[in-house]
């Protein structure tokens, strides 16, 4: 009896642990990282194309590391 409290247990714990990895994973590939665009050199070519001229830099603030 006590191994199958113990194989149970071990089953239920490496179920937990997984979901809450995948939902990690997930979740940080769902996040926005601002990044500097090194292609565009002049304000208003940024600003056409949607993006931010900060700081003598062309910034995207929608792009996401999974691409």
């Amino acid at each position: 009896m006590s191994a199958l409290r113990f194989f149970g247990t071990l089953i239920f714990c490496g179920f937990y642990t997984g979901s809450f990895m995948m939902s990690y994973v997930t979740s940080s590939l769902n996040t926005i990282h601002p990044t500097s665009i090194t292609g565009i050199k002049d304000q208003e070519k940024c600003e056409k194309n949607r993006k931010v001229w900060r700081n003598y830099k062309c910034w995207d603030y929608q792009h996401n590391s999974s691409f």
